[in-house]
């Protein structure tokens, strides 16, 4: 029976760890490990998972500590090295999953034999959001350039969350998170688009993402741009080993719509006329990579960004 080891950082989630717990410990899998990570975390929440956790006998269960905040990236890869299960599942401390999500992502690696399953998210907290659909089909197979392209067109999200990967993979193929960065999710789950040889998806709901009005990823900083054209530069290393005509165009496209995205934030930010200059001009350097040489841009994509270019200027 296949092992998944549940990895849960935890930093400053007193009021949200124990829906989080509880929704592991009532898994109807039952061969399950959770990893707690505590990431230096400053309030009672380690405590109140340690209570928990005594309250339920035979959880396996593990704890690690850093001795001080490394980060969402560095609890995560912390956590990977201290599991010993034969896939990964990857839980936010804030949210939680229905009670038989790890059963129904498990069924499709029984039954198919895949490096990763991608299950189906419902938002909780805000009605105005919805997170985009699988726009794959269940019972089907998708192998090497198909997953890749298929994360290029956004067929299936970025949130490293919610994902059931073999764990051989980090160790075999690389596919660490980039320490130190926001937007990690981006990165990471591109390589594993990479990396993973065969996947499938489920559906059905096998996550509830919990939407915190004060969540990192609702107010944008430096620390929010810097990271992006981090994560545009090490994608964009991985170019040459991209060959396939029709890979390379949804590449191009995917990149220039991430540059849109964070060109549209940051004029929308209230940080400084230097900074926002000094990453209009990191992003040009940035596309200014021969991969851009022969990309032919849809008309949306020179509508939206030229419009752009056109606020830029009253910006300056």
């Amino acid at each position: 029976m296949l092992k998944v080891s549940i990895i849960v950082p935890i930093y400053n989630v007193s009021q949200y760890i124990e829906r989080c717990l509880l929704s592991i410990i009532n898994q109807t899998y039952q061969n399950i490990e959770i990893v707690l990570v505590n990431d230096a975390s400053p309030d009672d929440s380690i405590l109140k998972a340690q209570k928990i956790i005594d309250q339920y006998v035979g959880l396996n269960v593990s704890i690690v500590t850093h001795d001080k905040n490394r980060g969402l990236s560095a609890a995560r890869n912390t956590g990977v090295k201290a599991s010993t299960g034969d896939y990964l599942f990857f839980l936010d401390s804030d949210d939680a999953i229905p009670e038989n999500a790890v059963m129904l992502l498990i069924e499709n690696v029984f039954q198919y034999h895949v490096d990763l399953v991608v299950g189906a998210i419902d938002i909780v907290g805000a009605s105005s959001k919805k997170y985009p659909s699988l726009n794959l089909s269940e019972e089907k197979i998708y192998y090497k350039s198909e997953i890749l392209n298929s994360f290029l067109k956004k067929e299936w999200y970025e949130m490293a969350c919610n994902k059931l990967i073999k764990r051989d993979l980090f160790f075999q193929k690389d596919c660490w998170f980039q320490e130190g960065i926001v937007h990690e999710d981006n990165l990471w789950s591109f390589q594993v688009a990479q990396c993973s040889h065969s996947m499938v998806v489920c559906k059905q709901p096998t996550y509830f993402y919990h939407i915190q009005p004060q969540s990192i990823t609702q107010k944008k900083t430096e620390r929010n741009f810097d990271s992006l054209c981090i994560v545009i530069s090490k994608i964009l290393e991985s170019t040459d080993f991209i060959n396939n005509k029709k890979t390379q165009y949804l590449l191009c496209t995917y990149l220039w719509e991430l540059k849109i995205f964070c060109l549209k934030s940051l004029l929308k930010s209230n940080l400084s006329k230097d900074y926002i200059r000094y990453i209009y001009e990191r992003l040009r350097l940035l596309y200014s990579n021969k991969l851009f040489y022969d990309f032919k841009k849809s008309t949306v994509l020179k509508v939206k960004e030229n419009l752009l270019k056109g606020l830029y200027k009253l910006y300056k």
